[in-house]
């Protein structure tokens, strides 16, 4: 396994799954989260219509949305949301990765998926992308997985 990086767009990228941090109030609205939702609102719908507002039991779970041709996983990693302090929950994240993970596996897609996600947690959420990039190594230790960035 190793992270690839790639420089440019995820949402115009070949990746079957991407994934994104969110928190627990369905706001969407900045940063990866608002490019998605602008994109692919049906992931916008999943994380308001397959989750509750504000119930901090989201968190280390996911909703999902098939957008055709890309699977967009919410990943609930952090509770709120702000520029005030670092908001990412690395146990959250961890949790909600192997959950997707799981999922995948389930439904058989898990081998023939290309998974992209961003700094998943480290740029508005403030998270250490070192801490990051070792529970990705962790949860995906047999696959390949693509980091964006702009």
């Amino acid at each position: 396994m190793s992270i690839i990086y790639i420089t440019g767009d995820i949402l115009m990228s070949d990746c079957s799954v991407i994934c994104h941090g969110c928190n627990c109030f369905h706001t969407m609205g900045s940063g990866i989260a608002l490019a998605i939702k602008r994109k692919y609102p049906e992931a916008y719908m999943a994380d308001m219509k397959q989750t509750t507002l504000g119930d901090p039991n989201k968190l280390g779970t996911f909703s999902k949305a098939d957008c055709g041709d890309k699977l967009i996983y919410n990943l609930y990693q952090q509770f709120r949301y702000g520029r005030d302090k670092m908001h990412l929950q690395y146990d959250a994240l961890e949790q909600a990765l192997i959950a997707m993970k799981s999922d995948l596996q389930v439904n058989d897609r898990y081998k023939i998926s290309k998974i992209g996600m961003p700094r998943i947690g480290c740029s508005l959420a403030g998270g250490d992308w070192n801490v990051v990039k070792q529970i990705i190594e962790r949860v995906f230790s047999e696959k390949d997985v693509y980091v964006y960035s702009l």
